[in-house]
């Protein structure tokens, strides 16, 4: 009962015991505000595992970040980029 209860507070335990599949996932985000003065934003490599067969997701993971003084996107992108903080490309 114990184990059922903390199974479903943190599926993940489920899925090592079961021997579920990890998926890993990378992928590109721009990042806005960037944290440097002179940067107009910032790319970064991000990577998130997940159940393959649950689709239970972990945290993300910065796998590096860099400063772009310039970046052309359309005004739509822009929007969004400013609306949200972030774009995945």
């Amino acid at each position: 009962m114990m184990r059922w209860l903390r199974e479903i507070f943190h599926p993940a335990e489920k899925c090592t015991r079961v021997g579920h599949r990890v998926r890993v996932r990378e992928y590109r985000v721009y990042l806005y505000p960037p944290a440097a003065r002179w940067a107009v934003a910032e790319r970064a490599w991000m990577k998130q595992s997940s159940c393959s067969r649950c689709n239970h997701a972990d945290r993300e993971e910065e796998i590096s970040r860099t400063a772009l003084d310039g970046l052309t996107m359309d005004s739509d992108r822009w929007d969004a980029l400013e609306r949200d903080g972030r774009l995945e490309i």
